[in-house]
């Protein structure tokens, strides 16, 4: 069910990300086959479809009189939301893996909460040793895209505020996606 959805709503979408992925498969093949480059994999691992980021409002505030409004339809998604995550492997003859871990998310749109389509990567190298593994990486080490557009509402006196929080537009400071870069050091030995 959930490929036939896939690919009724986003044939275009797939066909991008196989693209990328076929792209980068023939980089590393012809670029890395020369210097003992042994194989690529190259496979999904998850797939949504939700929007990969949190909505940082519900569209539900208190105003500065102390009444209650909820203007939630307007943080409505008006998009389909897509995700997709993936790995390419890459296996050197000498003991070691070049693994980049990838993200592909389609965006969100609603009447005031705009984020665009984003794609991210990590790296991960693992040298192995007769018995024992390293591991070295960061994950969230590239974020391109994820850029926030947000609209202001207007209350009855023509005045922007921020629908998601309340606060009048000129005090708002925006919002902006930040992926936190983890180091990974890993040390195993096997018996």
């Amino acid at each position: 069910m959930m490929i036939k959805y896939l690919y009724h709503y986003h044939k275009s979408l797939i066909t991008k990300v196989t693209q990328i992925g076929l792209i980068f498969y023939v980089l590393f093949k012809a670029n890395l086959g020369l210097a003992g480059f042994d194989y690529v994999t190259v496979y999904p691992t998850s797939m949504s479809d939700r929007h990969r980021f949190e909505l940082p409002y519900t569209g539900h505030f208190k105003a500065i009189n102390g009444n209650s409004f909820d203007v939630s339809e307007y943080y409505q998604p008006a998009n389909t939301e897509f995700n997709i995550s993936g790995v390419i492997l890459l296996f050197l003859d000498n003991g070691t893996t070049i693994r980049v871990d990838g993200h592909f998310d389609n965006g969100f749109r609603s009447a005031l909460y705009e984020v665009d389509q984003s794609l991210s990567f990590g790296l991960n190298i693992t040298k192995t040793f007769e018995n024992k593994h390293l591991n070295l990486g960061i994950s969230n080490l590239l974020l391109f895209g994820a850029s926030v557009k947000e609209r202001a509402c207007v209350d009855d006196l023509q005045r922007d505020f921020h629908c998601g929080t309340g606060l009048p537009w000129s005090d708002y400071k925006g919002f902006e996606i930040q992926l936190q870069p983890k180091a990974i050091l890993k040390w195993s030995v096997y018996f």
